[in-house]
């Protein structure tokens, strides 16, 4: 009887202490995905924050804005954020994104949501 009662309790600790570390996980997941969530944000309120995005064109470049302009996230981070975005997208809307002019003012506006919405209409024209 001891046995079992000490195999139970054994067993929930350890399942406990699984899901504290599970816990603990998505608790700095949430963190960190904060700060990219407050670049994602700013970038919406501020024309100068924003403006900077017209010369990028590779997520590496978007990354490093984000961090020089002093949003601490990773790029494992905003890949994870943006691969997330992308997978709940349509697929024509997949299409668009991935088939965007790097070279284009609007690229890195395109990659993600909250930004394309920020994009007037008549936007796709190729005109810098």
């Amino acid at each position: 009887m001891a046995i079992a009662s000490l195999y139970w309790w054994t067993t929930g600790l350890a399942i406990n202490l699984q899901q504290s570390q599970f816990c603990d996980l998505d608790r700095e997941l949430l963190m960190e995905a904060k700060e990219l969530t407050r670049f994602v944000g700013e970038v919406i309120r501020s024309h100068e924050l924003a403006t900077g995005l017209k010369p990028l064109g590779t997520h590496q470049e978007i990354i490093a804005y984000g961090q020089r302009q002093g949003f601490d996230f990773s790029e494992a981070e905003w890949n994870s954020y943006y691969e997330r975005e992308f997978s709940g997208l349509s697929v024509g809307i997949q299409q668009k994104v991935l088939g965007a002019d790097p070279k284009h003012w609007s690229w890195a506006f395109r990659q993600l949501t909250a930004w394309r919405a920020m994009l007037m209409e008549g936007a796709d024209s190729h005109s810098g």
